[in-house]
């Protein structure tokens, strides 16, 4: 799932609204209810993820460029490290009941609460506690073998 299938949900079943519509602004409860409906309808957990969770792995490593949503959560927040469930929380607390001109100081001000959602709906399920951003430009699949992140 990715922010265009959360933005369907947050117009479609949220708001039972049109698709060509602006979601923003978006109430908390709107935002909420976005992540309780995510949550729902991501899989479980990839078995090797379930495993690395039994072994107290909470903490994820990320990559993105200017659109990601992990650089959403470093420009609402300021941070880039040590993001907490409650960090995400805030985020969404710093950007609902905000119009696109309001939220164009973001990259795609229509997918702020897609991906602010998203990523918490995800954070829950999955049970990770703490995300740490690094910026990348094109294919991040290199960094896998860039020892410095590891």
């Amino acid at each position: 799932m990715g922010d265009s299938q959360s933005l369907r949900v947050l117009v479609e079943e949220v708001r039972k609204g049109d698709m060509n519509a602006s979601p923003n602004p978006v109430t908390k409860e709107e935002a909420y209810e976005l992540v309780d409906k995510i949550q729902k309808i991501i899989p479980s957990p990839p078995e090797w993820l379930t495993q690395k969770l039994r072994e107290g792995c909470h903490h994820v490593t990320t990559f993105g460029g200017t659109t990601c949503c992990f650089r959403l959560l470093y420009l609402v927040l300021g941070k880039s490290r040590g993001i907490t469930q409650s960090d995400m929380e805030r985020a969404i607390d710093m950007t609902f009941g905000k119009s696109d001109a309001e939220l164009s100081v973001y990259p795609q001000e229509r997918l702020v609460f897609p991906k602010l959602g998203l990523m918490l709906a995800v954070a829950r399920k999955y049970d990770i506690r703490e995300i740490d951003y690094h910026t990348s430009n094109g294919s991040t699949s290199g960094v896998a073998i860039y020892d410095e992140f590891w």
